[in-house]
């Protein structure tokens, strides 16, 4: 049905979003479309340390930055810790890694 309505269609790109405004019997409607950008992608990586989580996330980025490039953010999912004898052995980060893809 909608375009059958539409009478004239005006896009406006401003600040990454087109505007599509309509033009029906002299009432406006107007669309927001956001512009993609950026392609983003995310990976999964498991890192661990025996020092510290900061230093399992390091290792974590350190590790994945050998395949992926343009790597942008680091989300910790989950943190774990092994303990023997009442001492912290090692850390562990389960860790969310985007990157940006090239088109």
């Amino acid at each position: 049905m909608l375009p059958r309505l539409i009478k004239k269609y005006y896009p406006v790109k401003s600040f990454g979003v087109v505007l599509a405004i309509i033009n029906n019997r002299n009432n406006f409607l107007i669309i927001k479309f956001k512009i993609m950008e950026k392609l983003v992608k995310v990976i999964e990586v498991i890192a661990a340390s025996d020092k510290d989580f900061s230093d399992a996330a390091r290792k974590a980025v350190e590790e994945a930055s050998k395949t992926v490039k343009n790597i942008k953010s680091i989300y910790i999912k989950e943190m774990k810790a092994s303990v023997e004898n009442n001492q912290i052995v090692s850390y562990a980060v389960n860790a969310k890694i985007s990157f940006e893809i090239e088109r």
